[in-house]
């Protein structure tokens, strides 16, 4: 189901569609008239964000049972949808049909660059790939992947990307000069969520230590640590003007933060399982989440 909450009273508004198994990601289109979701199922949805009405739908029928990523090219109407197969898939999100695949396998995280020009792969392989999203053809593959790569930002202005790996530590790439700039290290266990500020002067990772670490783009520098969940942290996400962190964990909460001064703004209950992945509408004023209870819901996401 897809529930519409406030965050001030925690009551359910609006109730949708029920994916069969964890929702594994939540993700807005640029300009927020499109809110997709990918599951554990097998399936995406696409919904008009403005009827709350399902657009299209897709099965991508791999034996690993899940599409794991979903991305919204800002550009074009192509989804990518990432899986642990052979093969990342493009879709025309309108009529749900698939249009062709980028040969990249076991890939857990797809993203486009803000310009839409670019795919991103990335995956257990060790290999952060660059595609041209058109032509399906490898662009290069980005350098001194330490291991198994568990998430991926791109930075607004597509300059930089930042990538969580399985050595706990997150890591930044300069796109332009394709090379490795700076290596975070600090967290004591796993990471598997990142993010940039809308700025770019700091990106953000979430880990399985329970804790969300700020680190400076321009130094790979740490400026600050938000502590406060009970279980390990899946997702976070910035809010378009900068000032808010959502973080998803699971111990079922999303928490809000100031993001300049650390503070814990609201906790977000209503989830029955672990919180998979959030993330803001493009006006900030709504919060989408996905979670292991098979369940999308919106947040009320306004300060």
């Amino acid at each position: 189901s897809i529930q519409l909450w406030d965050t001030n009273h925690d009551q359910g508004a609006e109730k949708f569609h029920l994916h069969r198994a964890c929702v594994n990601q939540v993700a807005f289109a640029k300009d927020g008239s499109v809110l997709a979701s990918s599951s554990a199922d097998n399936t995406f949805q696409v919904m008009d964000f403005g009827s709350r009405r399902e657009i299209s739908r897709g099965t991508h029928n791999d034996p690993w049972k899940g599409i794991v990523g979903i991305a919204l090219c800002p550009k074009t109407n192509l989804l990518a949808t990432a899986c642990r197969g052979e093969h990342v898939k493009l879709w025309d999100r309108s009529s749900g049909k698939e249009i062709g695949q980028v040969p990249h396998g076991g890939v857990v995280t797809v993203s486009f660059s803000p310009a839409g020009d670019r795919l991103v792969t990335a995956g257990r392989d060790a290999q952060i790939k660059m595609w041209n999203p058109a032509t399906r053809k490898l662009l290069f593959t980005l350098p001194d992947v330490p291991g198994a790569v568990h998430g991926i930002a791109v930075s607004p202005s597509g300059r930089l990307l930042a990538a969580v790996c399985n050595d706990k530590t997150l890591r930044l790439w300069d796109l332009v000069k394709n090379e490795q700039t700076h290596t975070c290290a600090g967290h004591t266990a796993d990471i598997h969520a990142v993010a940039f500020t809308p700025n770019e002067e700091v990106v953000l990772s979430g880990s399985d230590d329970r804790t969300i670490k700020a680190w400076q783009v321009s130094s790979g520098g740490l400026v600050r640590t938000y502590r406060g969940h009970t279980h390990k942290v899946a997702s976070i996400a910035v809010s378009p003007d900068g000032r808010r962190l959502a973080s998803g964990s699971d111990d079922h909460r999303i928490k809000v933060w100031d993001l300049e001064s650390v503070r814990e703004i609201v906790s977000l209950e209503g989830h029955t399982g672990g919180v998979t992945s959030v993330t803001f509408s493009p006006s900030g004023h709504f919060l989408a989440s996905g979670s292991w209870d098979g369940t999308v819901r919106l947040w009320d996401g306004r300060p």
